[in-house]
């Protein structure tokens, strides 16, 4: 039940967990390398899952430290349907300052798991799907006896 706050019987939703440093290395020591990068892109610059799995190699740019949101994976439930989409709001499309610590492992993740087009592919070269990334990102939490969400992340930075 969510937490009940004044004005007109509005529900508001629960803060959000927010990790620590620590926290935040514990899960990238803890999760498979290939997915380190997007827990850093999660707790550092504020990326969603969608945002992330969406992201296109040429929106990584590691010389001006700069990732640039431009779309959103989508992957509906109830098909097979998957496709990249515009983000909701014009505020959505946004260029985020990447800080200098993530820099090393984005570097790694560039020369070795990142596609030609996609920043991030699976093993056999197509699009990354985000529960792909959810399970690693249990499993970590789970090695790291952390109780956070993935979104979780994205208040971290």
């Amino acid at each position: 039940m969510p937490a009940r706050f004044g004005g007109a019987g509005a529900d508001r939703a629960t803060e959000r967990k927010i990790a620590n440093p620590a926290q935040v290395a514990e899960l990238v020591d803890n999760i498979t390398d290939r997915y380190r990068a997007a827990v850093l892109l999660a707790a550092w610059c504020g990326l969603r899952r969608g945002e992330i799995c969406a992201l296109r190699t040429a929106d990584v740019d590691l010389a001006a430290n700069v990732v640039r949101v431009r779309k959103n994976r989508v992957e509906l439930l109830e098909s097979s349907a998957k496709f990249n989409k515009d983000p909701k709001t014009f505020a959505g499309n946004r260029d985020v300052t990447i800080p200098l610590h993530p820099h090393p492992h984005l570097i790694e993740h560039m020369t070795k798991w990142a596609g030609r087009e996609r920043f991030f592919v699976s093993r056999d070269g197509s699009p990354l799907r985000g529960n792909t990334v959810y399970q690693a990102f249990v499993r970590a939490r789970r090695k790291a006896g952390l109780d956070i969400a993935f979104h979780d992340l994205r208040y971290t930075g």
